[in-house]
């Protein structure tokens, strides 16, 4: 509660491989209002999961969620 909030773009990087899409979820996440946010990372594990599904999977996974 007391330590500054993460920077996203910094936090995609660690570990990121050569991807041209990296980034594109975080991105994606920064434009959601914070309660969809919540959803979305509540039935995706992590943002590389999110990065390494394509968009039909994302729907089943949040129609499903």
């Amino acid at each position: 509660m007391n330590n500054p909030e993460p920077d996203p773009t910094t936090a995609i990087y660690i570990g990121a491989e050569d991807h041209p899409d990296v980034g594109a979820p975080a991105e994606l996440l920064r434009c959601l209002p914070a309660r969809n946010v919540k959803h979305v990372m509540s039935n995706i594990g992590s943002v590389r999961e999110l990065c390494e599904m394509d968009v039909l999977q994302v729907q089943v996974t949040l129609a499903t969620g």
